[in-house]
């Protein structure tokens, strides 16, 4: 039993750093003019969306760590996005909520879009030099977000599934 719950934590935290890997080093030699998708976000949706709220909240702070290291963003404003865009989610999940994978490509494309919002917002309002607007990079990063969703769902769905407990309310994607 504790095995399980150990891989609960450490799996999202390991596919973290993976996914960071690949957005980082193998992306740009393949597709060198495009920018990535947000592999690493749409990862804390997913445990957003189909984890507990103890875990959640937990393994967005730490994904968030990691992801840092990753990307030219602060750790302040990474983590205060996430936190905010994680209420996001929760609020429309209980609203609105279906199984599957369509529910997760929709979800993560909405979550992407959000991230952009609040992170252009919080950076206009707490940072001294504000982020760059790059409207046509945020739209493709917004456009990859679904087929990327899809990847990211697929796969975490084979690396979660060994952690399964049928007790566990919140993971009704089975």
């Amino acid at each position: 039993m504790w095995k399980k719950r150990l891989w609960r934590i450490f799996a999202p935290l390991i596919m973290t750093v993976l996914i960071c890997g690949v957005q980082t080093v193998i992306w740009p030699n393949l597709i060198s003019s495009l920018p990535a998708p947000p592999f690493w976000l749409l990862l804390i949706v997913w445990v957003a969306v189909y984890r507990n709220e103890r875990e959640t909240i937990l393994l967005i702070y730490l994904m968030g760590l990691l992801a840092t290291s990753f990307t030219a963003m602060p750790l302040k404003m990474m983590l205060f996005s996430l936190m905010i865009l994680y209420v996001l989610i929760r609020r429309v999940k209980e609203r609105v909520f279906w199984t599957g994978m369509p529910y997760f490509v929709i979800a993560g494309a909405a979550s992407v879009t959000a991230f952009q919002v609040i992170y252009m917002i919080l950076s206009a309002i707490l940072e001294p030099i504000r982020t760059a607007w790059l409207p046509l990079d945020r739209l493709v990063v917004i456009l990859w977000s679904a087929p990327a969703a899809i990847v990211i769902y697929w796969l975490m769905m084979k690396v979660d599934r060994s952690s399964l407990d049928p007790s566990d309310r919140e993971r009704s994607y089975v």
